[in-house]
């Protein structure tokens, strides 16, 4: 079943107009079609009754809780090709409530002005169509495109980071995990010494992923699942 994020007013759905084109033209929605709504935390039954003009009258308050009751935030670095939008479509996926991208010393995609603008609203639009594909009951927040040193400043509950240094020994990122953790990996070229020292002073602790040397965006997905490892087993 369709689930599409819109205010509910008067008993109907009123979707954007981006999303109403998506099922009207791509999925062929047809009268009598059943969907899912969620305005705001509150999951509805909802019917389309018309196409043209769209009408999606929406009925009962379903009980299907699919968010984590944790919160994860997630800190990563643009990337080339744009492979970070793995980080934000599986993240998404896997339970993160917040993603914070930054540029760091290492950074090699550097996007500023229209070109940073135009990749933040890709990332949200990367997080809606997410959320509803994995049926949440939320969409994670997404920030603008961050200074290293703001951002790491950001972020609630336990902080850690992916240290190299540690994946053939130290603390592993799994047996960290708490119900609400900050976690950062760091972008292309690795993280910077003096990057290491600021993560450290800001309260991050280094973890080990694993005794393999990982990709950023490998590295953001595993943290996230292990973040839903901890909250499916709590």
């Amino acid at each position: 079943m369709r689930r599409f994020f819109a205010p509910v007013v008067a008993g109907r759905a009123l979707l954007s107009e981006e999303d109403a084109r998506h099922l009207l033209f791509s999925l062929r929605a047809e009268v009598g079609e059943e969907l899912e709504i969620v305005d705001g935390t509150s999951l509805f039954e909802a019917r389309v009754v018309s196409l043209s003009p769209l009408e999606i009258a929406v009925g009962a308050v379903k009980a299907a809780r699919r968010d984590p009751s944790g919160k994860l935030t997630l800190l990563f670095s643009p990337l080339k090709n744009g492979r970070e939008e793995f980080i934000l479509q599986k993240g998404t996926e896997l339970g993160a409530s917040l993603f914070i991208p930054y540029l760091g010393e290492r950074t090699v995609v550097r996007p500023s002005g229209d070109s940073a603008k135009r990749k933040e609203e890709r990332y949200r639009s990367i997080v809606k169509e997410a959320s509803s594909q994995c049926r949440r009951e939320s969409i994670p927040e997404v920030l603008p495109i961050l200074p290293f040193a703001k951002a790491i400043a950001l972020g609630n509950g336990k902080r850690l980071f992916a240290d190299e240094e540690l994946s053939l020994s130290g603390p592993f990122a799994l047996e960290a995990m708490e119900r609400e953790v900050t976690c950062f990996v760091g972008p292309e070229g690795g993280i910077a010494i003096s990057e290491r020292k600021a993560l450290i002073e800001a309260g991050f602790a280094g973890v080990s992923l694993g005794k393999r040397i990982l990709r950023s965006e490998t590295s953001a997905v595993l943290f996230a699942a292990f973040f839903l490892a901890a909250e499916e087993t709590r």
